[in-house]
């Protein structure tokens, strides 16, 4: 297991390799599909296709522990999160910012826990992750990926082509049993 950086800084950026999204949502259950539908697509947009599936999830459970950390401050304090995703150069960042300056906990895993297994698989999946405290409360919680594009053996980008649906099956109709509806229709008459 990767031991999380705490009291990490953003990461420096220039404005030629960045690109960055943000999606502010309300701090509901719901909100974890929206999460990771805005993953999905930036995915797509960016032709980072291959870090899709690792992307929607890490969104989806850090989405998911920003709502309960926010359920748990106060009233009066602002009841949503914040989903960030930014490329820099062959980086990928997924971050969530709440309300609640506590860090997160790395819990230990036991079998037939329904709960508690976000930040093992945010952990899982990164190749580092970190919280960062925020100035005007709250907190942002990263997860760094490597999206590097993968190369073949002589060097050439393996690109993801864009999905498409597949194509609707069209079947032959069955001569019989069309002939035995008209009869029944016939006989209906």
């Amino acid at each position: 297991m990767t031991k999380p950086t705490t009291g990490g800084t953003t990461p420096v950026v220039t404005a030629a390799s960045r690109r960055a999204v943000r999606a502010v949502l309300p701090a509901v259950p719901s909100a974890v599909a929206y999460g990771r539908l805005v993953a999905k697509n930036v995915m797509r947009q960016w032709r980072l296709q291959h870090l899709s599936d690792v992307v929607e999830l890490l969104a989806s459970e850090l989405v998911t522990n920003g709502i309960e950390a926010t359920s748990t401050v106060g009233a009066g304090v602002e009841q949503s999160v914040e989903l960030r995703l930014v490329s820099i150069a062959d980086s990928f960042f997924v971050g969530v910012r709440d309300h609640n300056p506590s860090p997160p906990v790395l819990r230990e895993q036991f079998d037939g826990a329904e709960c508690g297994r976000g930040l093992f698989l945010v952990d899982a999946l990164s190749s580092r992750w970190w919280h960062l405290n925020l100035r005007r409360g709250g907190k942002v919680v990263w997860a760094e990926l490597d999206a590097a594009v993968p190369t073949t053996a002589s060097g050439l980008p393996i690109r993801t082509p864009l999905s498409v649906p597949p194509a609707v099956l069209v079947q032959e109709p069955d001569l019989e049993v069309l002939r035995k509806v008209v009869e029944r229709l016939k006989v209906l008459t």
